[in-house]
C-alpha cells in the first residue's frame, strides 16, 4: 500500500499528462493482477486519497503529502 501510494503521489506531483497516465495504468494493473487487493486498497484511506477526481483532487492529494512531509520529516 505504501509503495503504491508513494508512487501515485510522485506521479501526481510531476504534473505531466504522461505521468498521470502512468498512475492510471498502475492502478489498472493492480486491479487486473489482484482484484481483491485492489478493492481493499481503493477503499482505504490512502487509496481514496490518491484517486480523488480532477485537478482539485490532485491538489488535495499533494497537499496531504506535503503536510505528511512536514509532520514526519521525510524527503
Amino acid at each position: 500500500e505504501i509503495v503504491t501510494t508513494v508512487s501515485s503521489i510522485l506521479l501526481i506531483k510531476s504534473g505531466t499528462e504522461e505521468n498521470l497516465q502512468k498512475k492510471t495504468r498502475l492502478w489498472k494493473y493492480l486491479k487486473k493482477k489482484n482484484p481483491e487487493l485492489y478493492k481493499w486498497m481503493r477503499r482505504g484511506f490512502f487509496g481514496m486519497g490518491m484517486n480523488l477526481p480532477g485537478k482539485v483532487g490532485r491538489k488535495i492529494s499533494v497537499g496531504g503529502y506535503t503536510l505528511a512531509q512536514k509532520l514526519f520529516k521525510f524527503n
